[in-house]
């Protein structure tokens, strides 16, 4: 009998191991990129809800790192419930990520998303946060959300300075929409 509870156990075990992969796997596929539309600004970036996505960059277009209170106004668009160690199984050199280099490979990448029209798959990619998880690039930008953003294609801080960068939308191709609106 002793043998049967362990067995049971193991197979219960194994049964929750392929759970938890599979709802790892589900949200993975949840990222969803389309293109809004504003008046002034034209077609942007947006997650599946129609809400702006933006790229913090430099003077040189370069991304600046965006944490702690930055983050707390511009949430990271990030990949719902995975780690970089979830999704790297241990590849310390693929999970240091390239901000500036395009898409990492990995589990969570555009084949894992869905992608709308006049949005480029093959843009879409991940870096590592500080905290482990992982959070969506497009083109090697990381993305962000803009918290007073609450409504679909809201645009409320296109080309707006702060926290040592400027914060804009981006086309489809991956290029910075610089139009001030």
């Amino acid at each position: 009998m002793i043998t049967i509870r362990n067995a049971t156990l193991a197979l219960l075990l194994a049964l929750a191991a392929g759970f938890m992969a599979s709802a790892q796997d589900m949200a993975m596929s949840e990222a969803t990129l389309t293109l809004g539309e504003h008046d002034v600004i034209g077609e942007y970036l947006a997650d599946g809800e129609g809400r702006t996505l933006y790229v913090v960059v430099d003077d040189e277009g370069q991304p600046v790192h965006c944490a702690g209170a930055c983050a707390e106004a511009w949430p990271p668009f990030l990949v719902e419930g995975m780690m970089a160690n979830d999704a790297m199984s241990g590849d310390s050199e693929m999970a240091e990520g390239d901000m500036a280099g395009g898409a990492m490979e990995g589990a969570a990448m555009a084949g894992d998303a869905v992608v709308g029209e006049g949005v480029d798959p093959s843009l879409l990619g991940t870096v590592e946060r500080d905290d482990g998880s992982l959070q969506w690039t497009y083109d090697g930008l990381p993305l962000y959300y803009f918290v007073n953003d609450v409504e679909a294609e809201e645009v409320n801080c296109q080309a707006v300075a702060q926290f040592d960068g400027t914060w804009y939308v981006l086309y489809g191709d991956g290029g910075i929409n610089r139009t001030a609106p």
